[in-house]
């Protein structure tokens, strides 16, 4: 839960009653249709207004005279429309990073792994050539943003034909109190800082793990997050133990038991243990899911020149199938508290 507060700082508190709503909408667009800036503003403003979310709404979109972060001016702190915490300020897009993913809709139904019109980069400015012409040529091609993104994908993941209907994002503009992030308690989970061949082994995974949380205090024992030969990810962890938060303290699943019947994250991990960020976004995983028997995983993780499953750190719906890579490459891993 969030709330509004009274300092310039992120701090703790209880329910929120002055934070504005953003969210994705529930409905696809083609780039040309949407009516400029102005026309977007107009469909994120029916829509929440048809889900019973007041205030104002703007679209996170940019043209050749609007950047899409300076539309949020003047405004502060931002909840999906399930209450989970998204950012305080809008400079944290470009340097904390989102707490959640905006991957909900205006009803608050999960939508996942969307694309997103954006034309903007990481830090919601204008992408040049990437905003088909100020949103009236169909011809050009588009910035797209990743909706279960927390990082600078959520803006800038790829680009898309005009051709191509996607959604939007809608930020409530009214608010200008400071968010403030309630604490959890709950098991560890973290990215390694080192990152490792798939040939390394599952013990030096685990040993990555546990001296990184070592070398940042945090309490209990951790093993990497990965499938290996008959054995699943997640049956290396207590399914029946707290819910696992990451770095910045924000719960990755709703209850551990989650990750049985799931193949998804609340929230992406995100953060070394040191609350980084971490130095690649893929990690080694062996399955495309929790409930996987290691399929693609280097060969019990030993062999070179065989192919292993990553994931990415950064990523709510795929942050264990995102690929699969030689197993010569090196990449980080996922650490969790047993």
């Amino acid at each position: 839960t969030v709330s509004s507060g009274s300092s310039g700082e992120e701090e703790t508190g209880g329910p929120s009653s002055a934070a504005n709503f953003v969210f994705l909408t529930s409905t696809e667009h083609l780039p040309t249709d949407l009516g400029g800036l102005a026309g977007a503003d107009v469909i994120c403003n029916e829509l929440a207004a048809g889900a019973g979310l007041d205030g104002e709404f703007v679209a996170w979109l940019s043209d050749s005279t609007t950047d899409a972060i300076d539309r949020l001016s003047g405004a502060r702190g931002w909840i999906r429309p399930d209450g989970k915490p998204v950012l305080d300020r809008p400079a944290d897009i470009g340097s904390l990073r989102l707490l959640h993913p905006i991957m909900l809709d205006e009803p608050g139904f999960v939508v996942g792994n969307a694309s997103v019109i954006t034309g903007s980069d990481s830090s919601g400015r204008m992408v040049t050539g990437q905003t088909c012409a100020d949103w009236t040529d169909s011809s050009q091609t588009y910035r797209v943003g990743a909706a279960d993104a927390i990082d600078k994908e959520f803006s800038t993941n790829s680009n898309a034909p005009c051709t191509e209907p996607a959604q939007l994002y809608c930020f409530g503009i009214d608010q200008s109190e400071p968010l403030v992030v309630e604490p959890v308690e709950g098991r560890h989970a973290f990215v390694s800082f080192a990152e490792l061949p798939g040939d390394a082994g599952l013990a030096a995974f685990d040993a990555t793990c546990a001296s990184e949380a070592a070398a940042a205090n945090l309490p209990g024992s951790y093993l990497a997050f990965v499938a290996s030969g008959e054995q699943t990810a997640i049956s290396r962890f207590d399914t029946d133990g707290p819910v696992w938060i990451n770095p910045r303290g924000i719960p990755i699943v709703e209850s551990a038991s989650q990750l049985l019947v799931s193949d998804d994250l609340s929230t992406a991990v995100g953060f070394t243990a040191a609350g980084d960020d971490p130095p690649f976004g893929r990690a080694w995983t062996g399955a495309d899911t929790p409930v996987a028997v290691g399929g693609a995983d280097c060969g019990d993780w030993t062999d070179a020149a065989a192919t292993g499953t990553y994931g990415n750190v950064n990523r709510a719906t795929s942050f264990m199938g995102d690929g699969g890579r030689a197993c010569s490459v090196s990449h980080v891993v996922l650490c969790f508290q047993e």
